[in-house]
């Protein structure tokens, strides 16, 4: 059985979230506390949403592309720069990063 959650238009949103964060926290040498952690989850969790929300490419998944390798990606990069609580730039710089991953995972699919 699956249990990963999910929602419509579908995706995944855990299954990208929470392992960045969970190695991004244990590589941080002072530790979130768990309001930060889950501030920071749901930061990606919203951004995710978003994209999906508003994208004209989410009607139809099956047959377009698969969520989690795209709108996953700046999710997790999302809730990363909260939770160091990256300054503006910096996490625009983030997101501008997983731009390229986003791109290429979904071609290589």
């Amino acid at each position: 059985m699956d249990f990963d959650d999910t929602w419509h238009p579908a995706t995944h949103p855990s299954g990208a979230v929470l392992p960045a964060l969970l190695a991004l926290s244990d590589m941080l040498l002072s530790k979130p506390s768990g309001l930060d952690f889950l501030l920071a989850f749901n930061v990606g969790i919203e951004v995710q949403g978003r994209l999906m929300r508003f994208s004209n490419q989410a009607q139809n998944i099956p047959k377009r592309f698969h969520p989690p390798s795209v709108v996953g990606t700046l999710g997790s990069a999302a809730a990363c720069a909260r939770l160091p609580c990256l300054e503006h730039t910096q996490c625009s710089h983030a997101l501008v990063h997983a731009m390229p991953l986003t791109a290429c995972m979904e071609r290589c699919r």
